[in-house]
């Protein structure tokens, strides 16, 4: 029997609108594809409801779960309530859904039109379609920005979150500004002091502010030096508001995949800077004074960009989950280098020798290695799996086969071959064994253990241990392999002389 999927999508236009209805816009669509999909007897599997709003389908997780599924050609179509829900991001996007439903034989479905990727005359329509909603996209998206350029102009606040030391208000529809909130605003006030007057470091104003107990943003006990340097060039906090300071950029990593940066503007006639709505917590002078001192202190030799720690991004602390990192110093000659705890006032936990953690390291991934290559030659695991999904299927033909006789006996009634008694009857007992069959189906589909590829686990693992033993593998090229397979390390203490790691695996 044919099957077909619904898509689900809200559009910017119907986010506003919402806010002003209430109503709940997927709900609605929901029950427009059904009323569609019944009366054209077509049989809806499953729904993909997109719960975040994204441009580009990197930011779109069922519509990257629908397109893995269109690949396996697992629906004759697709419902959607309209094309341009599918894809609006830029043309790569587009050419990556058009051709999944063009080489997959996959209908798209609309109230208004069917579409068949594979009619010359459909798929122009469908492109067309799709760079026209590209279009729209691009004119609301400047409109937008020009909207909010306007706004700040006039002195709102319209970035999402509130910054340290204020909340956000809405005096009027029109107005978003703020008020502040006290007890962190004594903290801002104290911080510029002890920057601009008493001349302490951003490093010793975190360390202080961690000891006083003073209140972070996020909740968490320790106060960092970028936190303070970046709140001690806000204008914000002597009565301003900026806008396009840090926008989002677009780049590719080492691998080709799209990354969004919020790099600091050099272009300072491109950042937009107006007298805010809200009250200021530090005078003009002070936040001057902060400034020239920044401007006159020596500025930091920049460091190389070349990766040095095949681990970077991948050890955190089990107790506080603070970073640790490559430690070299070469002050002191002969010195060991080090996997050392980041800057911490309140957790202390201490570091180790960095030979000894990428022994402890292989010693462990050659555990999940040896493990792997054991399951890879088990055949018992494959089996089993295979019986299970035969169980599956064994269950799904009898349900179809209960089906197929509860609906012949309403076709036995109509033609008086059944009593209304003899009918009640028998549909008790098929409903009976229907609920049975259909309780044990899906035990057995939540008890089906998940297909593990162990050949490409031993590929990946024995990659990345050999190459943690090979001095000529760049610290980048270590790095990745290990990325692949490894999603965490939580270093901790067991005792004066000794570490332990918890690896958690992809």
């Amino acid at each position: 029997m044919e099957e077909y999927a619904v898509y689900l999508r809200k559009s910017r236009a119907d986010i506003e609108l919402e806010a002003v209805t209430k109503e709940d816009t997927l709900r609605r669509h929901k029950t427009l594809l059904q009323d569609l999909a019944k009366n054209r007897s077509l049989k809806i599997v499953e729904y993909y409801e997109e719960v975040v709003s994204g441009e580009t389908i990197a930011d779109r997780p069922e519509m990257q779960r629908l397109l893995r599924d269109i690949y396996q050609n697992k629906y004759t179509g697709v419902l959607v309530v309209e094309i341009e829900r599918l894809a609006r991001g830029d043309t790569k996007d587009q050419g990556i859904v058009a051709d999944a439903f063009k080489y997959t034989d996959t209908l798209i479905i609309t109230p208004t039109k069917t579409y068949d990727p594979n009619n010359e005359f459909d798929e122009e329509y469908f492109e067309f379609g799709l760079f026209m909603s590209r279009r729209e996209y691009k004119t609301i998206h400047r409109r937008m920005e020009r909207g909010k350029i306007d706004s700040v102009k006039e002195g709102n606040y319209i970035a999402s979150k509130r910054p340290y030391g204020y909340d956000i208000i809405r005096p009027t529809k029109k107005e978003r500004t703020l008020t502040i909130r006290e007890n962190e605003a004594v903290w801002v006030k104290r911080m510029y002091q002890m920057f601009a007057e008493d001349k302490l470091s951003t490093h010793a104003i975190a360390r202080e502010f961690t000891i006083m107990g003073a209140p972070t943003y996020s909740g968490k006990t320790e106060w960092s030096h970028s936190m303070i340097n970046e709140m001690l060039r806000n204008p914000l906090y002597m009565g301003y508001v900026r806008w396009r300071y840090r926008p989002e950029t677009k780049s590719f990593d080492e691998n080709g995949n799209v990354k969004i940066l919020r790099k600091r503007q050099k272009d300072n006639d491109k950042i937009v800077l107006a007298k805010g709505k809200h009250q200021p917590i530090i005078t003009e002078e002070l936040f001057g004074a902060a400034q020239r001192r920044f401007e006159e202190e020596p500025q930091r030799v920049k460091l190389s960009t070349e990766l040095i720690n095949p681990f970077a991004g991948l050890v955190h602390c089990k107790l506080c989950g603070m970073n640790f990192f490559y430690h070299d110093n070469k002050k002191s000659k002969g010195t060991r280098i080090r996997m050392t705890h980041k800057s911490a006032v309140s957790c202390k936990v201490k570091s180790c020798f960095y030979d000894d953690f990428l022994e402890s390291v292989i010693e462990i991934l050659q555990v999940h290695l040896d493990n792997f290559e054991l399951k890879l030659n088990n055949s018992d695991i494959t089996s089993h799996l295979i019986q299970h999904e035969e169980m599956i299927s064994s269950l799904e033909k009898e349900l179809q086969s209960i089906n197929i006789r509860r609906a012949s006996l309403f076709d036995f009634l109509e033609r008086n071959i059944y009593t209304e008694d003899e009918f009640i009857e028998r549909k008790i007992i098929l409903d009976d064994q229907k609920k049975k069959l259909e309780e044990q189906l899906q035990k057995l589909k939540d008890t089906k253990p998940e297909p593990v590829d162990y050949q490409e686990k031993v590929y990946n693992f024995s990659q990345a241990i050999n190459a943690l033993k090979d001095d000529n593998v760049s610290a980048r090229e270590k790095n990745n392999l290990l990325k692949v397979i490894i999603k965490d390390i939580l270093y901790y203490r067991i005792d004066d002389d000794t570490f332990g790691l918890d690896i958690i695996l992809h």
